[in-house]
């Protein structure tokens, strides 16, 4: 029977949401996953996006299993848990996917992954969540939403309680809300051109030749941060060469404000290994 479509890298997805509610890193278990299948570089991104964004979301996703089935969410089995949530991501988060296709590809998997009884259960729960939103439901409804501020904060934006509390107690409500949502945004793709080697100017226009699009990040005279989708940066050109590397902006921004000086030692004690 020939796989639908879109079918393969939602199926990775679910496989880095088993791999790492076992308890593995979320970043390697998309790289194992990543590396036993050969996927166009749009559903490379596709599985990149789900997997991520779910586990993001996952208090939010739970609150939502929680209102729409018959079992609490922590009760259910940890296969249809980790399936639901990759189904509801869709519905709630990503505007590239329609909702038919959300639910019939989850569903999809649900026979295809040793759930086939259960595929009428993830099919009535999506179904379920659509009728909610047509109603303008937003938000599961939460016992004591009206009463605790933090919980609502907490699940609107999947952060635990005691880091709600502290945001709410930190800033006003609208900058609290604010820098929830930041938590939960994907950062921009920033590069460092290697200067010694190439420039930004060259490095532009050889990713625009890719097809991809590049912008100067201003105050940072090296850096550039890439515009829509990329694909494996690995094989984007200039890559192999050195002439960039990839390096968020804030990390970008500390060697200059360090002003090294010939003679001095500075030792760089970061979070390896990075990109």
């Amino acid at each position: 029977m020939a796989e639908p479509r879109g079918l393969a890298p939602r199926q990775l997805a679910w496989q880095v949401l088993q791999a790492v509610a076992a308890g593995a890193y979320a970043d390697g278990a998309l790289e194992r996953e990543l590396g036993r299948v050969q996927l166009a570089p749009l559903d490379r991104a596709l599985a990149t996006e789900l997997a991520y964004g779910a586990i993001r979301q996952r208090r939010l996703l739970d609150a939502w299993l929680d209102q729409l089935g018959k079992v609490p969410a922590e009760r259910q089995p940890p296969k249809l848990r980790w399936l639901l949530h990759l189904g509801l991501y869709q519905l709630i988060a990503s505007d590239r996917v329609p909702a038919s296709a959300a639910v019939s590809t989850t569903v999809e998997l649900a026979k295809r992954g040793g759930l086939a009884r259960l595929a009428p259960v993830v099919n009535g729960m999506l179904r379920a969540f659509l009728r909610r939103r047509e109603r303008g439901d937003t938000l599961p409804l939460l016992p004591s939403a009206l009463a605790d501020p933090v919980q609502v904060l907490g699940v609107r934006h999947s952060l635990p309680d005691w880091l709600a509390r502290e945001l709410l107690q930190w800033l006003p409500l609208e900058q609290a809300e604010a820098y929830a949502q930041a938590c939960n945004t994907p950062p921009s793709l920033d590069l460092r051109v290697n200067v010694l080697r190439s420039s930004v100017p060259a490095v532009q226009a050889e990713l625009a030749a890719a097809g991809v699009e590049a912008r100067p990040i201003e105050g940072l005279p090296a850096g550039l941060t890439l515009l829509g989708r990329s694909g494996d940066l690995s094989r984007l050109p200039g890559y192999a060469e050195g002439h960039w590397c990839v390096q968020d902006r804030a990390a970008q921004r500390i060697a200059p404000l360090l002003d090294p000086q010939p003679g001095e030692r500075i030792l760089d004690a970061c979070a390896a290994p990075g990109g």
